[in-house]
């Protein structure tokens, strides 16, 4: 970590995010707490004040509680991944939606026969490398009329991280 005093906030009560297996996120964290990175699980952050010198991330527990300030150099904020529809006036050639993202039909195609769509802006998880595999289904589609078929239930997921951490399929939790 060349040096760095690491704190990890998070407001869910593991690391890895959702869809992690629980003995995976266990022993990940526990690897990294060895590295020397320290965690604050179920801890909410309220805000980051940088009118000092140093940042000021004022935190408290998810479930509500008393408050706590931690004083930091540099503040990465990761907080999940949303789509970006900003200017592509979908609304103006009528593409359907399906809450947030675009309803598309099993090849990808939405209601208007020459948009088709892929990735982050439909259904699934988002992530490159699903979106990759996506339009490689989709191109052979285009050129060949072959139907594309991709089961999410096999996209890996990837933490990249020393170790990387890694899996594909359900969690033990997900299946009990």
């Amino acid at each position: 970590r060349l040096g760095a005093e690491v704190t990890v906030v998070e407001f869910l009560g593991s690391i890895g995010g959702l869809g992690t297996d629980g003995e995976v996120a266990k022993q990940f964290q526990t690897i990294l707490k060895k590295q020397g990175l320290n965690f604050k699980l179920k801890t909410k952050v309220l805000g980051v004040d940088s009118s000092g010198d140093k940042l000021k991330v004022t935190m408290e527990p998810a479930a509500g509680g008393e408050q706590e300030v931690l004083d930091a150099d540099v503040v990465l904020v990761s907080v999940g991944r949303r789509q970006f529809f900003d200017n592509l006036g979908l609304e103006n050639v009528g593409v359907e939606m399906d809450g947030k993202l675009i309803k598309i039909n099993e090849n990808f195609q939405t209601n208007v026969p020459s948009i088709y769509a892929i990735g982050d802006i439909v259904k699934g998880p988002m992530l490159a490398h699903k979106a990759e595999d996506e339009g490689a289904l989709l191109s052979e589609y285009l050129a060949t009329g072959a139907p594309p078929h991709l089961d999410h239930n096999c996209v890996p997921s990837v933490i990249y991280t020393h170790p990387e951490v890694a899996w594909v399929g359900k969690t033990e939790e997900q299946l009990k």
